[in-house]
């Protein structure tokens, strides 16, 4: 029982990081401690929703301490006119289900991290954004459980 705690402790835990999220929780979870995809799914899902109010509600505070310093302050903005090119279109021409969408994608430089980021940069209201960000999740959550069970019935046919 211990055990599965610590596991689905660390399933939570990879869910949380940036660029990693659930497109490594899961599968993690799944292939690598094979957990019950329903509790990895749970763990990766809440793991990956718990940086968003966070990160919504300290940016503006870190962005402000950043841009003090010539070297972070360049840094910084590099980092976000990249985050804003690469969201620009999905935010501009669909609002909310663009949001959405760009968190859905369980593509590298998208998910629930940078959805937060590109949610401050565009003054996403905190509610909207923060709904857009977990029905993301939601739903790259399931696209990634999906993916990897599909792939793990498949190798163990093939093999």
């Amino acid at each position: 029982m211990e055990d599965i705690v610590l596991k689905v402790l660390k399933v939570v835990i990879v869910a949380a990081l940036p660029v990693i999220e659930v497109r490594g929780s899961i599968p993690l979870g799944i292939l690598v401690y094979n957990l019950n995809p329903i509790l990895v799914f749970t763990a990766s899902f809440i793991g990956n929703i718990i940086p968003a109010p966070l990160i919504l509600t300290l940016l503006g505070r870190i962005e402000r301490i950043l841009v003090r310093f010539n070297t972070t302050k360049n840094i910084y903005v590099k980092y976000i006119n990249s985050v804003r090119a690469r969201s620009k279109r999905y935010i501009d021409r669909y609002g909310f289900i663009g949001l959405t969408l760009f968190v859905a994608l369980p593509l590298p430089s998208t998910g629930v991290w940078t959805g937060s980021i590109v949610a401050y940069i565009f003054g996403v209201d905190f509610w909207r954004a923060l709904k857009a960000i977990i029905l993301g999740s939601l739903i790259a959550s399931t696209i990634v459980t999906t993916l990897t069970l599909t792939a793990n019935i498949t190798l163990k046919v093939i093999v």
